[in-house]
């Protein structure tokens, strides 16, 4: 199988959350290779454009962190139109990770699932992805995943 590979939307900001985000995914240990792309990982001297570009086209699924409803929304809906961006040719999957006391959901991502940043909802979070298959056309990538018995 292909690596997994998924673009997480976040402003510099709340770059530490999306750093933490990165190593609970990398950590679960994917059957298959996962690679998840971070502004911060980004070389120096890299043309951000392009790589915004070349990140989001090849990403199976688009992850907004959405900490705070004051956050401004500029890069993530240009990182998100660049998803969208993809003629057609695959399932677009977006999510959301957004703080459960925000009321104002952000416009362009109204229409697609959240979950909670909370305990239960990164626990669903992660059993869908790794269990479920949810960027992975259905093919779990670590099957102990949401197993109450393992130490995933």
């Amino acid at each position: 199988m292909n690596p997994v590979r998924l673009f997480v939307s976040h402003t510099s900001q709340y770059g530490n959350l999306a750093k933490s985000l990165r190593r609970s995914q990398l950590e679960l240990k994917a059957d298959s290779a996962m690679d998840v792309h971070i502004h911060e990982d980004m070389p120096g001297g890299q043309n951000w454009r392009k790589w915004i570009e070349e990140s989001t086209q090849t990403a199976a699924g688009f992850v907004l962190l959405y900490p705070h409803e004051d956050m401004d929304m500029g890069w993530p809906n240009y990182e998100v139109a660049r998803f969208f961006d993809s003629k057609g040719e695959r399932d677009n999957k977006v999510v959301w990770i957004r703080n459960p006391s925000i009321k104002k959901l952000p416009t362009v991502f109204e229409p697609y699932q959240a979950y909670d940043a909370s305990h239960d909802g990164i626990y669903k979070f992660f059993k869908e992805i790794f269990g479920d298959g949810m960027f992975s056309n259905g093919v779990p990538l670590n099957r102990e995943v949401g197993v109450l018995t393992s130490s995933y």
